[in-house]
């Protein structure tokens, strides 16, 4: 077997239409820090980035930064307004004391340096206003962070955990650092691995869980993927992977991945191993999470669209036996698609003691969930002598349900917590294109009459951030040719699904015709990104009947559209206060 070119060369670029640019950075820590698998996660990323969902990109893999603001300047140097950048960083962060009183909690963030020394969130900030500007208002700047506490650039140092510094609740987000209103700048979408209090974890076969699950979305992304889709895939990732870790959207994430034209997507086939059985040799392998649990899609040049079967796959590599017969020129040429059933990246998982396995495991089996090491958790407490006990469900220290150890399963809240667990996941991962795009707004509320006020805007970079308290409401409109069923949807920075719609509430919308929801809701903890999901069917849906676990009917996915739009809330009062 040939040596995998993501091991083989530590310098990928890759061809590109000028406009599209990628900047990889590892930041090695000193040698009294924590080791981390930083070359993992770069490998991952770069792989992503050749599968195309970006569009062809002009990439840069720095595998020891010793300086990132320097490397960030020199970026700023090749590009030209309109391009669009990506930038990821992994690495150490810390806290130091702020000198110049411009942090609400008194910390600037910073990274950690190979020599011991810090680079200051301020410095970074700095550098990437810089980016802004040269990409200019066409332009768009991504930035990704694989740091602890990257919601406030700050980790902290512990092991399998990258960084040190103390974790302040209810710090300071990026989104108050470097995603202010500015004329001439690119707008900025800024995916962080987690809040500004929170630990990001490393997987257990090296490397960064956010940056694995970013790869993944990457690769799977649908046609007209936005940043929001990508950010949703991540979290029903670490749900279930790192349920301490709530990876944070900041900033732009209505924006598409690849906004010019779409891009061929796919993993590209790095070569023909003649047979019998022939077979196609790909790079990924279980870095990307590739094996026999996912659907594959050949798309050969002319247009024809085949299956293709996993034959073996190691740590960087994937072979595949084609379902088509084609010449090896035609195959050699192809790319391959990844496609996952169902809405989860990874399986619905449910941590189970021993004693509870022969009883529940076929019960859960048929909702779905399998036992192991997952982010929920069941367990029992014991009652008296003449009771069974109690069943617990728990997410981390959170408590989703109880209910007594020998009540009926089908009726017991724990059943309908996982009912809706799983349903919630789901439905955050749903897309359907069967027809024009709806559209969301939201509207200023008064919390006590629910009367809407004025349009919520987006800043000059496109985010749309909220202080706590605040009310809110939605307005929907749609271009479809003919009437729409509406229905709304919450997630909130946990994931947790809520219909804000009775069943019975869902209004039928003709093209073009505004509506504005009569419910409202405030803004309240948990902090971070919140999405509120849009689903326009020609068919009525049951949508909170289904939720609570009822069966759901009907074909309404086949002529259906999908909308989301995200806003982020910060427990920082200081900054926020002035947003529209």
């Amino acid at each position: 077997m040939s040596p995998s070119l993501l091991t083989a060369v530590p310098w990928l670029a890759l061809s590109a239409a000028a406009g599209q640019h990628a900047l990889l950075m590892a930041v090695p820590p000193p040698p009294s820090a924590a080791a981390l698998d930083l070359g993992r996660d770069l490998d991952r990323l770069a792989t992503a980035a050749a599968a195309g969902p970006l569009g062809p990109t002009a990439l840069e893999r720095a595998a020891a930064t010793a300086d990132p603001a320097a490397a960030l300047a020199a970026q700023a140097r090749r590009l030209a307004p309109g391009d669009r950048l990506w930038v990821h960083i992994s690495g150490h962060g810390t806290r130091v004391a702020d000198d110049d009183r411009d942090e609400a909690d008194g910390w600037d963030e910073a990274l950690l340096l190979t020599d011991g020394g810090v680079v200051r969130d301020d410095a970074l900030g700095a550098a990437l206003t810089e980016l802004r500007r040269a990409l200019g208002p066409a332009g768009h700047l991504v930035l990704t962070l694989d740091t602890c506490h990257s919601g406030g650039l700050l980790r902290g140092l512990q092991p399998a955990a990258r960084g040190s510094g103390p974790a302040v609740p209810g710090a300071d987000t990026l989104g108050h650092e470097w995603v202010r209103p500015a004329d001439a700048l690119a707008p900025v979408t800024i995916l962080a691995a987690a809040r500004a209090d929170e630990l990001a974890e490393e997987a257990p076969g090296g490397g960064g869980r956010f940056s694995q699950a970013l790869a993944e979305a990457l690769v799977r992304a649908p046609a007209g993927a936005t940043w929001s889709t990508v950010h949703a895939r991540i979290q029903a990732a670490l749900a279930q992977a790192a349920p301490a870790q709530h990876p944070v959207l900041l900033g732009a994430g209505h924006l598409p991945l690849a906004p010019d034209a779409p891009a061929a997507g796919g993993l590209a086939v790095d070569g023909v191993v003649a047979g019998p059985p022939l077979q196609l040799r790909i790079a990924g392998g279980t870095l990307l999470g590739l094996d026999d649990r996912a659907r594959y899609a050949l798309v050969l040049e002319d247009g024809r669209v085949c299956s293709a079967a996993v034959a073996s796959t190691t740590a960087s590599q994937t072979f595949l036996q084609p379902g088509c017969a084609a010449p090896p020129a035609a195959l050699a040429a192809a790319r391959v698609r990844v496609e996952r059933e169902g809405a989860p990246p990874s399986p619905r998982r449910l941590a189970l003691p021993p004693a509870l396995h022969d009883r529940l495991l076929p019960l859960l089996a048929a909702e779905g969930w399998t036992a192991g090491p997952a982010a929920l958790v069941l367990t029992t407490e014991p009652g008296p002598e003449s009771e069974a006990g109690t069943l617990v469900l728990r997410a981390g220290a959170t408590e989703l349900a109880r209910s007594p150890a020998g009540a009926p399963w089908s009726t017991s809240p724990v059943a309908t917590a996982l009912r809706r667990r799983r349903r919630a996941t789901e439905l955050a991962a749903l897309e359907l294109a069967g027809g024009p795009s709806p559209s969301l707004r939201l509207r200023a509320a008064d919390p006590t009459t629910c009367a809407p006020g004025a349009v919520l805007v987006p800043d000059a970079t496109g985010a749309l951030q909220l202080p706590p308290g605040a009310g809110i409401t939605v307005e929907v409109r749609h271009t479809a040719p003919g009437p729409r069923r509406i229905h709304l949807v919450h997630f909130d920075a946990d994931n947790r699904a809520t219909a804000l719609l009775d069943d019975d509430e869902a209004p039928l919308l003709a093209p073009g015709e505004a509506w504005t929801s009569p419910r409202c809701w405030q803004t309240v903890p948990p902090w971070g990104t919140e999405r509120l999901k849009l689903l326009a069917t020609r068919a009525p849906l049951p949508l909170a009947t289904w939720l609570d676990g009822a069966p759901l009917r009907g074909d309404w996915t086949a002529d259906g559209a999908t909308t989301t739009l995200t806003y982020t809330l910060s427990a920082v009062t200081a900054w926020a206060g002035a947003a529209p």
